[in-house]
């Protein structure tokens, strides 16, 4: 887990609550022990050179490392901002400690161990939010437009190479229509490509140039035969030739 502490840490601003254990009877700190563990918690002067801090008095500590835990809910992340977590920690003899930043839904979104010491340890671990997008089919319609993610207003030059990616995975193989039209009464289509979403992450990718600049939309389309089905979208772009593609991982 260890990392060097940001040139800017910002402690100041920090997002979680209490983070450094100030309040006892409001704390927003939840204490959990499950299964066989025993313990307690308890808030006081314990920490270094006399701060406030919280003590885990561990008897038996299970047979998992989260049936001992110290939990606080409802943070807000926002994606694509660089965050960095902060622990300070000793322990009454050599532990190894597991700390995990999970989403609402359960998923991990990142995580770390740490070896405790008797000596006070500061540790510093930097991570992202990635943005997502889910959509939940209950029924797809009768045509593969029925369903369908958008943007407008999207402005090609001619004589550039723009390339279309489309990173998602769905609970069963679905097949997608991802156009490209123009928004005149026309409606032309300047580029097609059909794909099949499946169980893992993929990325959906077609070339294409306009010989006239041109507002454009962008359809992602995958109603019919979709019926009961979860898609996620991690990423829909067009690049430019100098740009790189998302990673299928």
């Amino acid at each position: 887990m260890s990392a060097p502490a940001p040139d800017d840490p910002c402690t100041n601003r920090s997002i979680v609550q209490d983070s450094e254990f100030q309040t006892v009877a409001t704390s927003p700190w939840e204490f959990r022990t499950r299964s066989s563990a025993v313990a307690n918690a308890t808030w006081g002067a314990f920490g270094e050179a006399g701060a406030a801090a919280v003590r885990l008095n561990v008897q038996s500590g299970g047979t998992a490392p989260w049936h001992v835990q110290l939990v606080q809910a409802a943070l807000t992340l926002e994606p694509e901002v660089p965050y960095w977590l902060r622990i300070k920690a000793r322990a009454s003899r050599a532990l190894r400690m597991k700390v995990k930043v999970k989403a609402v839904d359960g998923s991990v979104i990142t995580q770390t161990t740490s070896q405790l010491a008797q000596a006070w340890e500061e540790s510093w671990m930097q991570f992202y939010v990635e943005a997502q997008v889910q959509v939940d089919l209950r029924d797809g319609g009768q045509k593969r437009w029925h369903v369908q993610l958008r943007q407008d207003a999207i402005l090609l030059e001619p004589g550039v190479m723009y390339q279309v990616a489309v990173k998602a995975k769905a609970s069963s193989s679905v097949v997608s229509r991802i156009l490209i039209k123009s928004e005149d009464e026309s409606s032309a289509v300047i580029s097609s490509l059909r794909s099949e979403i499946a169980l893992t992450w993929g990325v959906a990718t077609a070339e294409f140039q306009v010989d006239a600049r041109v507002q454009a939309k962008l359809q992602v389309l995958f109603g019919r035969d979709s019926a009961n089905t979860v898609i996620d979208f991690d990423t829909i772009d067009i690049f430019t030739e100098c740009a790189s593609l998302p990673s299928e991982t």
